[in-house]
């Protein structure tokens, strides 16, 4: 054999351990066409069986990774898969260390997460459409929609952004509802003091 392939098992055991149950790692020889050593099998591949991997079939490469690249198991299950050419003594391919890894079950929940999202585009009606009168919910509407229009966070506005938050609110009227600048000082994260000088600044700038 050109190269040495005892030291790959204890790392193939390793990382299948580490991400069990969702790898499966496994050393190829390149001469014998076979698997020398496979770690958390899921793929009812076992040593000894036939490689068969077109991988197999490739001229020395530069050392990189191979991938990532996707497969199937044999059940469907969606597999991410890395190879890592290993070189022989002759400085040619020898080996492959190839690591599969199971995303079915992140795919699921992805999708799952995709369906709890969704809002069919015939029903989508906006909180404020649906509760006229829950202020609360105008005020965030309102501090969501300015904050979109310039792609931002509360943390990422300037000064001069607050003023003009600020002032987009007064505009709707709801500083002239009790109790509103308590929440909206609260939404913003500042004290009344603080918001009541914004206010103050922005009505000044719009007489």
């Amino acid at each position: 054999m050109r190269w040495d392939p005892t030291p790959y098992f204890a790392i193939a055991d390793a990382m299948a351990l580490l991400l069990k149950p969702q790898a499966e790692v496994v050393v190829h020889d390149i001469d014998s066409d076979r698997i020398l050593h496979i770690a958390g099998a899921f793929s009812r591949r076992r040593a000894g069986d036939p490689s068969l991997n077109d991988l197999g079939t490739l001229t020395a490469t530069e050392g990189g990774v191979i991938g990532p690249y996707g497969k199937t198991n044999f059940d469907g299950r969606a597999l991410k898969s890395v190879s890592v050419p290993i070189m022989g003594q002759d400085g040619q391919l020898a080996g492959l260390f190839c690591i599969n890894l199971d995303v079915s079950a992140f795919a699921e929940v992805q999708a799952v997460l995709e369906r709890l999202m969704l809002i069919p585009a015939a029903t989508v009606q906006t909180a404020e459409r649906m509760f006229p009168t829950d202020w609360r919910e105008q005020i965030n509407v309102e501090i969501a929609e300015f904050l979109g229009a310039r792609n931002a966070s509360l943390a990422g506005l300037t000064t001069q952004d607050l003023v003009e938050l600020t002032a987009a609110l007064d505009d709707r009227g709801f500083f002239s509802i009790r109790k509103a600048a308590d929440y909206i000082a609260a939404a913003l994260g500042v004290s009344r003091a603080t918001l009541y000088k914004r206010l103050s600044a922005a009505r000044n700038a719009n007489p």
